[in-house]
């Protein structure tokens, strides 16, 4: 009997019917699997199920165009002699590492090794792209305590 409704089908026109039956076939399929608790594809669930198998936290939201922010606390009091205040803002807890007398055109070529040829991930590879031509560093964990 179905044979004779698909060649039916068939004749009338044979994409668009066969199309029409196959994917009716698909969508029962995968309804009636579901019912009886297989696995089936996200398009072919239900939009009221609640249970997710994986559990997201929640975070706060904050627009920002950079998510990490050095500033100067009080710019007009900093000098070489007393040294300068640095506020940071971040929304990771992360490590700062800053070097203190590296050239411009090492950290230059430095950052250009970092898109072209390998990824700087760390600070020693950050030292190792530099060639260690710095004066000094200092490393900080934030958020600060």
């Amino acid at each position: 009997m179905a044979a004779v409704f698909l060649v039916t089908l068939y004749e009338y026109s044979p994409l668009f019917y066969i199309a029409v039956v196959f994917t009716c076939f698909i969508v029962t399929t995968g309804l009636v699997l579901g019912w009886f608790g297989w696995d089936v594809p996200v398009i072919l669930r239900n939009s009221e199920e609640t249970q997710f198998s994986t559990r997201v936290f929640k975070k706060q939201m904050r627009q920002v165009k950079n998510p990490f922010g050095l500033e100067i606390t009080n710019p007009s009091s900093a000098s070489i002699t007393t040294g300068i205040t640095l506020t940071t803002d971040c929304l990771e807890d992360s490590l700062l590492t800053c070097y203190w007398g590296c050239s411009v055109q090492k950290l230059y070529e430095a950052l250009q090794k970092h898109v072209y040829c390998f990824r700087i991930s760390t600070p020693q590879a950050l030292e190792d792209a530099l060639y260690s031509e710095y004066l000094y560093q200092e490393q900080y964990l934030y958020p600060f305590v």
